[in-house]
């Protein structure tokens, strides 16, 4: 039988003394973080980097090489950085990391959103281009077909 637990118990229950090696509750919480870690990279490999990839459709060649690096290198090693500034932070303010579970849970939440928010952009910004795009490669290759 499958348990689930909501969203930041384990700070109450490790409060509690509900964590200890010997509770009943612990396999459970294992399995459940391999089970989010397991679909938190499924969901990274199956939507983020192809709407990543989106972002460079429309653009030329050299801007596509030269927006890729920028991104890739500068972006990664920025959000790292900021990621790990934050986390720092987080636990000189509260004490422990378990403590700034809820900070961290509202921030990654907030980055969901804002991530939701930029891919409608995108999608709004993009889309008419994609399609005329689209269809330009559907009337070529009709073209070529009556030929």
């Amino acid at each position: 039988k499958l348990y689930t637990l909501p969203p930041g118990a384990s700070i109450w229950m490790a409060k509690g003394g509900f964590l200890v090696q010997q509770s009943p509750l612990l396999p459970a919480l294992v399995w459940g973080g391999s089970v989010l870690y397991v679909i938190e990279r499924a969901a990274k490999f199956s939507l983020f980097k192809p709407a990543e990839e989106m972002v460079y459709i429309t653009l030329n060649e050299e801007s596509r090489t030269k927006g890729k690096a920028a991104v890739d290198v500068l972006g990664a090693q920025v959000g790292k950085t900021g990621g790990s500034f934050l986390q720092q932070g987080l636990l000189l303010a509260f004490g422990s990391i378990v403590a700034a579970l809820p900070c961290l849970m509202l921030g990654h939440t907030s980055i969901v959103i804002m991530w939701l928010w930029a891919v409608k952009k995108l999608d709004n910004m993009h889309g008419a281009e994609l399609q005329m795009m689209h269809n330009g490669e559907a009337g070529a290759g009709a073209g070529a077909g009556a030929g």
